[in-house]
């Protein structure tokens, strides 16, 4: 259970040859379902989180071909309705793969497990990638740059998160007049299923 020589970095594989050593028992999870895409000769996941179903998993992609993809992307006209077209035919399919003109995204399934050790379970590793800077850092940046992080001013919203907005609203409109509310991944909303 450690990456092949080449296949990941050499602090990513070095990490895990520590850790076979450290925490060499393993527990296996439930499986969790993501969505993969076909990049160049190889699957790549996505940076979608792990999701209890593959139903969830299809529900996510649903709604990033609807909406997220269409702003993030910058798809025109043309490519919005492939877009869309291509939801349409997953959802009601009930298909694990979907191809586009330009892109191939398949759920897949996520074999997952924790390691344990004489100290318990395995913690983070130095190779982890941890991108977000603890709450109170970001609190003295936010000072620092003169804004005040405890005042409740209004958030203004640039052209590409108010057309992300608009999507949004319109595809919990599209679920709500099919008898579904919108997918768990949108905060703030439930989903019967």
């Amino acid at each position: 259970m450690v990456p092949a020589t080449g296949a990941f970095p050499t602090d990513v594989r070095n990490d895990a040859l520590r850790a076979s050593r450290t925490h060499p028992g393993a527990v296996l999870l439930p499986p969790a379902f993501t969505i993969a895409e076909h990049i160049g000769d190889r699957w790549r996941p996505g940076s979608y989180v792990d999701l209890p179903t593959p139903f969830r998993a299809r529900d996510v992609l649903s709604v990033r071909l609807r909406v997220v993809d269409q702003v993030e992307r910058g798809l025109t006209a043309p490519e919005r309705a492939a877009y869309i077209k291509a939801a349409d035919r997953l959802e009601a399919d009930r298909s694990h793969e979907v191809t586009l003109a330009d892109r191939r995204l398949r759920i897949v399934r996520v074999e997952r497990m924790i390691r344990f050790g004489p100290d318990g379970p395995e913690g983070p590793r130095r190779s982890d990638h941890d991108p977000e800077l603890p709450v109170m850092v970001q609190d003295q940046q936010l000072r620092e740059q003169g804004v005040d992080p405890d005042e409740d001013a209004p958030i203004e919203l640039n052209e590409a998160t108010q057309e992300l907005m608009r999507l949004f609203q319109a595809e919990q409109r599209r679920r709500v007049d099919r008898g579904r509310t919108t997918p768990r991944t949108t905060p703030g909303t439930t989903r019967r299923d």
